[in-house]
């Protein structure tokens, strides 16, 4: 079976462990080692909602290489001619990625934290699992090219998917193992939230915009998947009938050519959608930001958290 912790190694912005660490010592924790333990934990549930991800969205490629599960279907192919292949390669990848859930609360019971705080972490992940698990059901349930659809419908889901287990669940997990009071939790909440539904539209912008190279996947993966994105709901609300009806074609259409793909571009950059959206995403940063000063009085902590909002929203990958 493919490893976890290996999968882990392949890439990727690992900053969910580096955030555990974060919200645990700025809430005065003081076990390095421990916190260091405890923030694998949410490396492995990420690594484990990607690869459940991947198959969900049939997607081929994970950082420059093959999904987990397009990997077990390669292996089935070979091993089992006369078996469905595919099948057999998202049976696995379900595998794999309940037992990087399950690895992640092993983790946490083999910590040397108070038994007390240690249940209290399990909870908060798995709060964040069953949010998770919440936002991919909308996710699938969503078309961005519905009428119906507003943005508060994307944000939503933003932060559903991505704001709770990629900031606000791990600030707070590393701020429990510290002890820390209900107050300091919500103050944390208050950062993390507008950031990580930031931090998913940049996301966005730059799996329409940016190179192969620095996303480790087609860069036409998005819009050919169909994505749900503030970008085409807002291209599509402000754009004519005939880009209208042309966004209603292409994109989601695995058929599409680049020609198509470059006038899904043009048109969002057209109608004002990308100038929409990066506003959006630097005011939900800059409330972000606003919050910063008031999860502690420490400066030095403080200009970390600061300087975070800035980082997710500047960075080209």
């Amino acid at each position: 079976m493919v490893d976890i912790h290996a999968e882990s190694n392949l890439g990727g912005k690992k900053f969910r462990g580096a955030l555990v660490q974060l919200g645990y010592e700025s809430a005065g924790g003081q076990d390095r080692d421990g916190i260091l333990r405890a923030s694998l934990a949410f490396e492995v549930v990420h690594n484990a909602f990607l690869v459940h991800d991947d198959i969900m969205d049939n997607t081929d490629l994970r950082r420059g290489r093959l999904s987990v599960h397009r990997r077990y279907a390669t292996l089935g192919e070979e091993k089992f001619p006369t078996r469905d292949a595919d099948h057999f390669g998202v049976s696995m990848g379900i595998n794999v990625g309940d037992l990087g859930a399950a690895t992640a609360y092993e983790i946490l019971i083999d910590t040397n934290f108070p038994p007390e705080k240690v249940l209290a972490a399990i909870r908060r992940l798995n709060r964040v699992i069953i949010m998770t698990t919440f936002g991919e059901a909308l996710d699938l349930g969503f078309n961005p090219l519905s009428p119906d659809m507003r943005p508060r419908d994307i944000l939503r889901l933003h932060l559903y998917k991505t704001a709770e287990y990629s900031f606000a669940g791990p600030l707070q997990l590393g701020a429990i193992l510290a002890d820390a009071d209900v107050d300091t939790l919500l103050r944390l909440s208050k950062f993390a939230l507008p950031l990580g539904i930031s931090f998913q539209i940049k996301d966005d912008i730059l799996g329409m915009f940016a190179s192969e190279q620095l996303l480790g996947k087609p860069v036409d993966s998005d819009i050919k998947e169909g994505k749900n994105t503030l970008l085409i709901l807002k291209a599509r609300e402000l754009g004519n009938l005939e880009e209208q009806e042309f966004l209603d074609y292409a994109y989601g259409n695995p058929r599409a050519t680049q020609e198509d793909l470059e006038r899904i571009r043009q048109i969002v950059k057209s109608t004002g959608s990308l100038e929409y959206s990066e506003g959006m995403m630097r005011r939900l940063a800059d409330n972000a930001k606003r919050n910063a000063t008031k999860i502690t009085s420490n400066p030095q902590w403080q200009t970390i958290f600061y300087g975070l909002a800035d980082l997710m929203t500047a960075r080209d990958k």
